[in-house]
């Protein structure tokens, strides 16, 4: 049996935490670094996503209970729709959507903001044009069917969890849409 070298022991260890230490320090420092701009961009592409879904000149940021929208607001600072971020469980993950609503809580557009755990040629394709355009114009709450008739989506050809998710999130948005155009009148 070997002899256990306590010194050479302690040189390993040494070395170890040593890279352990400065790896940790890199990636703190990278971050840092990165933070703010990062922050940023994810604000940008959350702004971009809103207009998206319902032109406004500006968005005005509200809350109703623990939900955000946003007022969408003309350049006379008049309200003209919200938008509405909203999130479910799909297939592979939680699928997060920004939903545009005129001031009568109709549909102007929906987009996915994030499918990103959807099977690739599959779920992810809950964030394409042809499955969103069924949500254009509807109010009141949606279910999964096999037609685009009144209230009703057909899911995306086998992706009927993350179609549904879709479906789930949208309405979401719409309860909140729904209480909101009722607290203002």
């Amino acid at each position: 049996m070997k002899e256990i070298n306590i010194k050479e022991l302690f040189r390993v260890t040494l070395s170890l935490f040593l890279i352990c230490a400065c790896t940790a320090l890199l990636m703190a420092s990278a971050e840092h670094l990165t933070h703010e701009r990062v922050t940023h961009n994810a604000l940008q592409a959350a702004e971009e996503t809103r207009n998206g879904v319902i032109a406004a000149d500006s968005f005005a940021e509200k809350t109703l209970d623990e939900w955000t929208y946003y007022e969408a607001l003309d350049q006379d600072g008049e309200i003209i729709g919200y938008a509405v971020e909203s999130a479910a469980q799909g297939y592979g993950g939680e699928i997060k959507v920004t939903v545009g609503f005129d001031t009568d809580g109709n549909i102007l557009s929906v987009a996915v903001a994030d499918a990103s755990g959807e099977t690739p040629g599959l779920g992810n394709n809950v964030a394409k044009p042809a499955f969103l355009k069924q949500f254009e114009g509807q109010s009141g709450l949606l279910k999964l069917g096999k037609n685009s008739a009144e209230g009703e989506i057909a899911a995306v050809a086998s992706a009927t969890y993350s179609s549904a998710g879709v479906v789930e999130a949208v309405n979401q948005a719409m309860e909140l849409c729904q209480k909101v155009i009722g607290e203002k009148q």
